[in-house]
């Protein structure tokens, strides 16, 4: 059966965020867990507020899928059960599995590893390995989006389970109990712990609401499309329709304030999907214009 093209746009780039960039997300989650907590409820016994300030989070890689017609009216624009993969090629000298530096115990979903058969007649040899080829599936949250109408954030933790990041750092990163090593939050240390794969595969697939059939898009990215320390400009924006403009201005004669959104119609602006900006805290890669 044949598949129709998903009416999507990837970004242009993977942004990978870390440190401080992170440090917004954490201090919302600590507030919101403190405001639930206040309230008489108990908190878990593995959770204090304490042990949260005191774990560093693992950098994230992330990028970002817009729907082209997200401005269209409701009921024409939207993707059904809509759903992600993203497949890691790397060389067979990244492979987690590989435990020439005494990685026995590594943790990896193993039914996530493919080998394809390569003949070679240097089976141990490591230029043989650099041309030998090993596919992993990413994990992505989330992975799947029930009504994908606008904007989808996709993010891959880069933890002591993630294939993304080198074999040396799994291994010094798994034992600890405070998250990542905060001394290696700068650009040039999290630029040197990633693995240099040789393509990252993304493809998406639904059911469009216009043509009630189901769609498809991939995207293939590579390892120079890394953008460390940087983040993507936000797309979406509030705006006034003109059947809600004269309402908007009566309400706001009558009150001082009118929150976010009360009297508009979210709009996403398709001119910016491959925008970024540096992350918070000032610390990123330079990259190119």
């Amino acid at each position: 059966r044949l598949l129709g093209r998903a009416p999507v746009t990837f970004s242009s780039t993977l942004c990978v965020q870390y440190g401080q960039g992170l440090e917004a997300n954490k201090k919302s989650s600590l507030t919101n867990d403190a405001k639930f907590y206040s309230r008489g409820e108990t908190m878990p016994r593995r959770q204090s507020l304490r042990d949260e300030e005191a774990f560093h989070p693992f950098p994230i890689i992330e990028f970002r899928i817009v729907n082209n017609r997200a401005n269209y009216e409701p009921g024409k624009n939207e993707i059904w059960d809509a759903e992600v993969t993203a497949i890691v090629q790397l060389s067979l000298e990244n492979d987690p599995h590989e435990n020439s530096e005494g990685l026995d115990d590594f943790q990896i979903n193993r039914s996530s590893r493919w080998l394809p058969p390569v003949a070679s007649k240097l089976n141990d040899d490591a230029d043989d390995k650099k041309r030998q080829q090993v596919f992993y599936k990413l994990a992505l949250k989330p992975s799947s989006h029930p009504y994908f109408s606008r904007v989808w954030f996709l993010r891959h933790t880069l933890d002591a389970t993630s294939p993304l990041l080198r074999r040396e750092v799994r291994s010094a990163i798994r034992g600890r109990s405070d998250g990542w090593d905060p001394s290696m939050n700068n650009y040039l240390d999290i630029r040197e712990c990633l693995v240099e794969f040789t393509s990252l595969q993304i493809i998406m697939s639904g059911a469009s609401a216009l043509s009630r059939s189901e769609v498809y898009a991939e995207k293939t990215y590579s390892y120079e499309d890394i953008c460390v320390g940087w983040r993507y400009i936000a797309v979406c924006y509030e705006e006034d329709t003109g059947r809600q403009r004269w309402e908007t201005c009566r309400k706001r004669l009558k009150r001082k304030h009118i929150s976010y959104g009360d009297d508009a119609a979210t709009r996403v602006d398709l001119s910016l999907i491959h925008d970024i900006v540096p992350q918070r805290g000032n610390d990123f890669e330079p990259v190119d214009d």
